[in-house]
């Protein structure tokens, strides 16, 4: 059935790129061989109307035209030749490799659609030094040092996707971060992408006002009015001064320029406090007294020594004369979350917002869980198993569409030269031999109206070498589709992200060809800065990737909350969810690992070869400490207003949300760990918001945590740390820890 609709469609261009004046529905039902079975007038007017929409949807610009001068109506239709034909433009080898990279990068349907269109279209065009065979395989191979990709995408992401471009309002179910939930009214003005993060710009009914909403907490069904929104479309800056707004409070700057600089001074167990340890150093590193390797810094240097005293900075703005600079909320929380392991020694504030967290914990844990906890456990269990075989994410499945796409681009780019080996083309498709010569089989009966011999296209592969001729009316390569051209310039921005050994400058250049095809479309899809920048050992990293050698790093595990040394062998670099990872032979573990190139702290290139080792997986997901077998143990969390945001951030098994009174709304979730020490470090930093419902072990254990942390803490700095394990690590330096 896909193939006759092909023909059906490819049959339908030609005869539209054939006509001048333009031809009548009549006449397209006698040009089109298809539509002449049609049982009937009105089967022929529906499957007709799908088809122009179908060719609209992929860039073929079909007009209504006035057949007759004496009637006052459009009542035929053609194809606008100067809307068709892309634009005269080329790309160099090294272009065509990070264009691919940018394509793959969208691996939802509703992206990976235009994306895998848009590098059809472009490959019509091939490469101006193609012919330089072993410069383009070397790209290739340069390019495949780095893998770009979008996972995870929400429920909501292809109902909003397609209201935004069909102008419609939208209404569904949303909760925020304080667990009140409400139906919203909105108009869709942008989909923004931060940090793997979908949010949506619109226009809020009940507020009149912009909002910006985080797609993971759309409950429910999107539901969209059938009528366009009936509110005037925005103004350009409107929308630019609410999408500069969304940066500003989703990506916020780590220290403005107007903030002034403190320090905590704390006192820390030997080798525990990693994250605190990381965010010092990195300061005195940015001071200019890096630590060498193998060294132990003392606290002249703010790094502190590895049982003694740790300066930590932080910004924040002027104070008042006289009064104490206000203590930021993530370093109160990184502090709370190492429990024992570290004793505040100044300033005040912070020792006694530290003290109060770990009161607030203590208190909540002393004794068994209030009432509901049985009911809480039954719930999630309950929301566990019906999660258990969750639906399987939208993907991509090529359709007529977007064979018709490869077809309109595979004949210009075979005219376009005298013959083209079949290997050579299926390769450049990126499709099997068998698929080119079943395309070659479509199009030789395909042709201009009449479909005599003279009239069809003539397709020969004789020899592996394939030719194209009489085929003037698709001649020309088709233009990309304003969602076509943003999806690759998205998908560039993302790939501009990642150090590696492809070429940032065809990253660059590849960047400001598309913007002279996107032809002033709407963008309606945006790439926000990531919250922190770019890993500050990115280009270190690189090097080492293009030149083949040893990596010595200095790591934060955040699982483990522990600061140390490896040296690595790099494989690769993969985007994944909006962060850079690194993929390499880690010689302490004598396996691949992943690292997060935002939890290096200082990265240097040792002068060693790289050796052979087992090849790391092509892109896979990411590990994380909290995933684990279904061995592990699992704990129930109460969270109370104001950290639910533990259920987005975490990767939870079960969520059940209890709406009541406004400050008595909580959320219950399960998690599945191998270390329930990881736990404890969270549950302490959330200050007494979150209560652990089961099992006994893991409850007792925080509450044995919280009050070690406090006696420590009243006992003053006599006497030594205690070494016991907590410590939840906080996404970035000197970084808010909380999606609010």
């Amino acid at each position: 059935m896909s193939a006759r609709r092909t023909e059906r469609l490819l049959n339908l261009v030609i005869a539209l790129r054939a006509t001048r004046r333009g031809l009548r529905r009549e006449e397209i039902r006698r040009a089109v061989p298809q539509y002449a079975d049609s049982p009937s007038d009105s089967a022929f007017e529906r499957m007709f109307e799908r088809d122009k929409e179908d060719l609209r949807e992929i860039g073929v610009p079909v007009v209504t035209v006035r057949s007759d001068v004496l009637v006052d109506a459009d009542d035929a239709y053609r194809i606008d030749a100067g809307a068709y034909e892309l634009p005269p433009v080329t790309f160099t080898a090294a272009e065509v490799a990070v264009l691919s990279l940018a394509g793959r990068a969208w691996q939802q349907a509703a992206l990976a659609a235009p994306a895998t269109r848009a590098l059809t279209k472009l490959r019509a065009l091939g490469a101006e030094d193609a012919g330089a065979r072993e410069e383009h395989e070397a790209v290739r191979a340069a390019a495949g040092v780095v893998d770009a990709g979008v996972r995870a995408v929400d429920p909501a992401f292809d109902p909003l996707h397609a209201a935004l471009r069909a102008h419609r309002t939208v209404r569904f179910r949303y909760r925020r971060p304080d667990g009140e939930s409400a139906v919203r009214t909105v108009d869709p003005w942008r989909l923004l992408l931060r940090g793997g993060t979908w949010y949506l710009v619109a226009h809020d009914h009940d507020r009149d006002a912009p909002r910006v909403f985080r797609l993971g907490r759309v409950e429910g069904e999107v539901r969209t009015a059938r009528a366009p929104r009936p509110r005037p479309a925005p103004r350009p800056e409107e929308v630019a001064a609410a999408v500069a707004e969304a940066q500003r409070v989703l990506a916020p700057e780590r220290a403005p320029g107007d903030q002034v600089r403190h320090e905590a001074l704390l006192r820390v167990a030997p080798g525990r406090a990693g994250l605190l340890r990381a965010i010092a150093e990195r300061a005195a590193a940015r001071r200019g007294h890096p630590r060498p390797p193998g060294a132990t810094a003392g606290p002249g240097t703010g790094q502190g020594d590895e049982d003694g005293l740790l300066c930590v900075p932080w910004s924040a703005p002027p104070s008042a004369p006289g009064a104490a600079p206000p203590v930021p909320e993530w370093l109160v929380e990184a502090v709370a979350a190492c429990g024992a392991d570290v004793e505040v020694v100044s300033p005040g504030p912070l020792r006694a917002a530290v003290l109060a967290a770990w009161r607030a914990v203590r208190d909540r844990h002393s004794g068994p869980p209030g009432p509901g906890g049985e009911a809480a456990a039954a719930g999630l269990a309950a929301a566990a198993e019906a999660a258990h075989e969750p639906e399987a994410a939208a993907t991509f499945t090529p359709g007529a569409t977007d064979r018709l796409s490869r077809l309109l681009a595979m004949v210009p780019f075979v005219l376009r030269r005298d013959g083209v080996g079949l290997a050579e083309l299926a390769d450049h498709f990126d499709v099997s031999e068998a698929q080119v010569v079943r395309d070659l089989q479509l199009l030789f009966v395909c042709g201009t109206p009449g479909h005599l011999p003279d009239d069809l296209i003539e397709a020969d592969w004789e020899g592996g070498v394939v030719r194209i001729g009489n085929a003037d009316a698709i001649s020309r390569p088709l233009r990309l589709t304003g969602e076509e051209a943003v999806v690759l310039q998205l998908g560039l921005r993302l790939l501009a992200q990642v150090p590696g050994a492809h070429d940032r400058e065809a990253v660059l250049s590849a960047t400001r060809t598309l913007e002279r095809l996107t032809g002033g479309a709407e963008p309606l899809l945006e790439v926000l800065e990531p919250a922190w920048g770019p890993p500050e050992h990115a280009e270190t990293v690189a090097r080492a990737l293009r030149e083949g050698r040893r990596l010595r790093l200095r790591y934060l595990s955040a699982g483990r909350d522990e600061l140390g040394d490896r040296e690595v062998d790099p494989v690769r670099v993969v985007l994944d969810s909006g962060r850079a990872y690194l993929q390499a032979w880690c010689h302490r573990a004598q396996d691949v690992r992943t690292f997060r190139l935002d939890r290096v702290v200082a990265a240097t290139v040792l002068d060693v070869p790289v050796a052979p080792h087992p090849a790391a997986p092509a892109h896979p997901a990411p590990t994380t400490a909290w995933r684990s077998s279904g061995a592990d143990e699992v704990v129930d969390l109460r969270l109370d207003r104001g950290a639910g945001w533990v259920a987005e951030q975490y990767p939870v098994e079960a969520v059940v949300h209890h709406d009541g009174e406004a400050d008595a709304a909580v959320t219950d979730v399960r998690l599945r760990v191998g270390d329930t020490a990881r736990v404890v470090r969270l549950v302490l930093r959330l200050a007494g918001a979150a209560e652990v419902l089961a099992p006994a072990g893991v409850r007792e254990a925080v509450a044995v945590a919280a009050g070690a942390a406090v006696e420590r803490s009243t006992a003053g700095p006599a006497g030594e740390p205690a070494t016991g394990r907590a410590g939840e690590p906080t996404p970035g330096p000197g970084a808010p820890v909380r999606a609010r």
